[in-house]
């Protein structure tokens, strides 16, 4: 899990939040995981 976080802070830019409040700021963090995810699953399920 600690992999995920690094990963999204030092790539994806996720170090501080850039809205005010919670609704947004969780959007903008469920749509830094769900990219981070479909990228991860286009490199999981390539042909070895």
């Amino acid at each position: 899990m600690e992999r995920v976080f690094g990963t999204l802070k030092q790539n994806y830019g996720f170090r501080r939040v850039r809205y005010l409040g919670l609704f947004r700021n969780a959007s903008h963090a469920f749509l830094l995981v769900m990219a981070f995810n479909i990228k991860r699953m286009t490199v999981l399920e390539a042909p070895a």
